[in-house]
């Protein structure tokens, strides 16, 4: 049997690691070493928006680098002051394109990868947040790519909406599974039209700020994510786009018409999010006739009523025999901690086979900041402590603020739940996972320094620790 190359073997080990600053490491070592790991360290390349001029002189120079990549994703970095200023001609809100200089050196990026490769996955969401935009030559390398995505991530502003119809007009994306579109226009025609081509789709996420009917008549055989953020009251799908697809596993709906579905539909679904305003077209999963018991196991209530009140009490009730995860958007700290802190202690009843409870807030800074305390987690793990199986519990603030946990509430966390492994203390600016620990009768929390594996970035399933859907 012939042995493997040593290059071969190099080459694998630099597959193996997870931090691409290891792989970067590794391929400074040597000549030979170089050789072997550089097509690893650009096969998939995730860059901040204000890099992407270097990257371009790089594929530029070498064609062979830019043949090697597979997987671009542009990232966001929130930027200081002094960040700012080392490239202010990048970020200037002068030009008469926001981050002009950017945009050109995003379509010579994918110029030279559809000339010299092919590119699996393309992720540009963040330019929603740096609000560069993407010019007519982007569009048209990736259009020339399509045959290769699989994955495209990606926001349509207003000024690039005739661009994206020359796109959707020109492109053949036959394999394409995965599409995330955030679109800034109240024409969605040009979204039915590109999604009704994707035969092999199997994530969808749509945000698109639009009060109009998305009147998708198309059949997705392959269709497992389906995520609709409209921004609206008014219908977004037919009534009977559920029921045309019963292998949908993972839904969030903010707003939804009556579905023609029956208790039989969606018998595949395992994970949904649900809010007000999508609580009556989704009746059939929870309304008197709703008999069938579909295993879903991970609930997200978004902005629901309270928990003791009928509505909430019954999708729990239909829900609550395979709920192993369960997060409550709770509005706001103050609306938490006037209904909710004293509601939780019914989940045991409610979903005994719960493991995993997040509860999210937001932190309004006027006219008083309110931010996530030690009491409220204290008064949590207090009314929490019963007999049952929740190993997780995790407080976020959408607010993006919150107290630090004081050193002497995590060296005695008092009563906990009894099977109670992990508390994540999700606030800003400084998240923390802690395990617990059982000590001579007394509970304390230890930060983690390694955090638990991440999960792949499917959709709004992956904020869990643990993984129930797999």
């Amino acid at each position: 049997m012939a042995l493997p190359q040593i290059p071969e073997i190099i080459c694998q080990i630099a597959t193996e690691l997870d931090d691409i600053l290891d792989v970067s490491s590794l391929s400074r070592c040597d000549r030979f070493t170089n050789g072997a790991v550089t097509p690893v360290l650009f096969r998939h390349i995730a860059i901040p928006a204000r890099c992407l001029p270097q990257l371009a002189q790089r594929f530029m120079a070498t064609p062979e680098v830019a043949s090697m990549c597979r997987s671009l994703e542009i990232v966001y970095l929130q930027l200081g002051s002094d960040r700012r200023l080392k490239q202010p001609n990048l970020l200037d809100d002068s030009y008469n394109h926001p981050c002009d200089v950017i945009s050109q050196a995003m379509s010579t990026i994918l110029l030279e990868i559809a000339k010299h490769g092919r590119l699996e996955r393309f992720d540009c969401l963040d330019a929603r947040v740096l609000s560069f935009v993407l010019n007519p030559r982007c569009w048209t390398a990736l259009s020339s790519l399509g045959c290769n995505l699989k994955e495209l991530s990606i926001a349509v502003f207003e000024s690039e909406l005739q661009d994206f119809e020359i796109f959707v007009e020109s492109s053949t994306l036959p394999r394409l599974q995965t599409l995330r579109l955030n679109l800034s226009s109240s024409d969605t025609t040009c979204i039915v039209k590109f999604v009704s081509q994707l035969l092999a789709l199997q994530h969808l996420h749509l945000e698109c700020l639009s009060p109009h009917y998305l009147a998708f008549v198309t059949y997705h055989p392959l269709l497992r994510t389906l995520f609709l953020d409209t921004n609206s009251r008014a219908p977004a799908l037919p009534p009977d786009f559920l029921a045309r697809h019963p292998t949908i596993e993972r839904l969030y709906l903010d707003s939804c018409p009556v579905f023609c579905c029956d208790d039989t539909s969606l018998p595949n679904l395992k994970a949904l999010a649900i809010g007000q305003q999508s609580v009556e077209g989704l009746a059939f999963l929870f309304g008197s006739f709703a008999t069938a018991r579909r295993e879903i196991k991970h609930l997200r209530l978004n902005q629901m009523p309270s928990l003791n009140l009928p509505v909430t009490q019954n999708i729990l009730r239909v829900t609550g025999s395979s709920l192993t995860c369960l997060e409550i958007d709770c509005c706001t700290i103050e609306e938490y901690r006037r209904l909710e802190s004293q509601h939780i202690q019914q989940l045991p009843n409610l979903a005994p086979g719960l493991l995993e409870l997040a509860l999210f807030a937001r932190s309004p800074q006027l006219p008083l900041v309110l931010t996530w305390t030690a009491k409220d987690l204290t008064h949590a793990l207090a009314v929490l402590d019963q007999p049952w199986r929740l190993q997780v519990l995790r407080f976020y603030d959408l607010g993006k603020s919150g107290s630090v946990l004081p050193d002497s509430l995590l060296h005695n966390l008092g009563a906990v739940p009894p099977a109670l492994r992990y508390i994540y203390w999700d606030v800003h600016p400084d998240p923390k996972m802690y395990s617990l620990e059982r000590i001579g009768g007394i509970n304390s929390a230890v930060a983690m320094s390694d955090p638990l594996p991440q999960k792949a970035n499917v959709d709004w399933t992956c904020d869990s620790i643990l993984d129930h859907l797999s």
